[in-house]
Formats: structure tokens, C-alpha cells, sequence
């Protein structure tokens, strides 16, 4: 559980961070950036943790960076969605 809270915690503030140092505002706000941060860290870390077979009852530093660098990927991805141009029909 503690694992858990670490990674969601981790993406947060990755999200808080994005948001805070982007040029242009992220669609939903800080709060969404913070959300999709905290999302995409608990989808990493929790894939790690299975792929890597460990337990969730520590914090793993290795487990948090897979937690951060998914947050960063969907922060990215949240982020060029912004710009995307609808396809002509």
C-alpha cells in the first residue's frame, strides 16, 4: 500500500510541476495535470511491479522511476492531444 501512495503521490507532483513550468496552460488545469500525473504513475509503477515480480509492501526507487517516467509519458501524451487537429471527413 505504501508503494501505492508513493507512486501516486510521485506522478502528482510531476504533474503539478508540468503544469507549473509549461508555457501554455494544459487543458484541464493544474488539478487535471495532477490527476493524469498520478494516473500515469500508478499504471507504471503497478506494471513494473508486475513485470518485475516485487512486493507492494515497500517503496522500491526503481518501481518510482518507472511511476515517474509513465507520468512524464502521459503528461506528454495529454499534452500533444491538446494540439491535435480533428480529421477531415
Amino acid at each position: 500500500m505504501v508503494a501505492i501512495v508513493s507512486w501516486v503521490a510521485v506522478g502528482g507532483g510531476i504533474g503539478l510541476l508540468a503544469a507549473a513550468i509549461s508555457p501554455v496552460a494544459f487543458p484541464a488545469g493544474r488539478l487535471g495535470a495532477a490527476l493524469a500525473g498520478a494516473a500515469g504513475a500508478f499504471l507504471g509503477g503497478g506494471l513494473f511491479t508486475l513485470l518485475a515480480d516485487r512486493a507492494l509492501s515497500r517503496v522500491d526507487v526503481l518501481s518510482l522511476a518507472s511511476a515517474a517516467t509513465a507520468a512524464a509519458v502521459v503528461l506528454a501524451a495529454v499534452r500533444s492531444a491538446q494540439f491535435a487537429e480533428p480529421r477531415p471527413q
